[in-house]
């Protein structure tokens, strides 16, 4: 069965490879389409886009952006994101960064009071392109020999319970979804039920609907066979479409594998075609009302 993969991450934010291999793991494991989200940042949208041409690979360009709903961290995907808004958004970005890379450097004066030697200059040497967030100080940590993993790293020294680290002010799901969708992308929820209790997710997913989401991750590397149905299930009733991918990341992440996750995932080549075609209908219809950045 044809399959595809629009929740994937490049060492342009906490991935391990690069968006050229990428696209070549893609083309080696069958994979028909593929979406490039990096955290808060669309920096290796071009160079992922020139490979997939290359490889025959469809690619679609895309971002993640966390978000706040009712006291909760949420993460949305930009989906079919225009070629010619990539500075525009880039630069939308620019002040989350600032705020990002100032919260990183006291991660790092913390931890190096606590013990554990290691600079916010090494991390950036470590890893020039990224954007720095705490899975790169996970990596640090672990090359030093203070966890035995990365995952190890952010579930206990990097953990938020041990205070090293304050996240800095996310911005509400409806800023974030309405910009989306005025750069011309389509907004889709990224393993909501991850984050959200089954009935917090049913309210909202029917609020994201009506602030320009177009559909939410039904397929996840991470979901059972029940939370599975439960969301497809909700997702349905909100009247959402249905999207999905397997938040590869690479080495960080190695139970999760591109295209299938920790094994069994496969999500249709139809929920992609679905998908472009609804934000092609979206674009058509905002030139049409001279709506976003067109």
């Amino acid at each position: 069965m044809k399959t595809c993969d629009l929740h994937t991450h490049s060492s342009f934010s906490d991935g391990t490879c690069s968006p050229e291999e990428l696209v070549i793991q893609a083309k080696r494991k069958g994979i028909g389409a593929i979406a490039l989200t990096d955290h808060h940042t669309v920096k290796g949208i071009p160079s992922f886009l020139k490979a997939a041409q290359s490889a025959g690979v469809e690619a679609v360009p895309g971002i993640e952006i966390s978000a706040e709903y009712q006291c909760y961290e949420v993460h949305i995907l930009g989906l079919f994101l225009p070629i010619k808004n990539l500075s525009v958004i880039e630069n939308w970005m620019e002040d989350r960064r600032k705020k990002k890379q100032a919260q990183n450097k006291i991660l790092a004066e913390n931890l190096n009071k606590a013990g554990y030697p290691i600079s916010f200059e090494e991390i950036r040497r470590r890893f020039p392109e990224s954007e720095i967030n705490r899975a790169h100080f996970g990596a640090i940590l672990t090359e030093k020999g203070y966890t035995a993993s990365t995952k190890e790293a952010l579930q206990t020294i990097l953990h938020e319970k041990n205070e090293f680290y304050t996240p800095p002010k996310k911005p509400g799901f409806q800023t974030v979804l309405q910009a989306i969708v005025r750069f011309g992308g389509l907004a889709v929820l990224a393993h909501p039920l991850l984050n959200l209790s089954e009935n917090l997710l049913a309210d909202y997913l029917h609020e994201a609907k009506n602030f320009g989401a177009a559909a939410a991750e039904t397929y996840y590397s991470l979901y059972s066979k029940e939370k599975e149905n439960i969301i497809r299930k909700l997702v349905n009733e909100a009247g959402l479409l249905e999207s999905g991918g397997s938040d590869f990341h690479g080495e960080i992440k190695p139970e999760i594998s591109l295209g299938t996750g920790k094994g069994t995932l496969q999500i249709p080549y139809p929920v992609y075609e679905t998908l472009k075609n609804t934000a092609k209908n979206q674009k058509n219809g905002m030139e049409q009302n001279h709506f976003g950045l067109y």
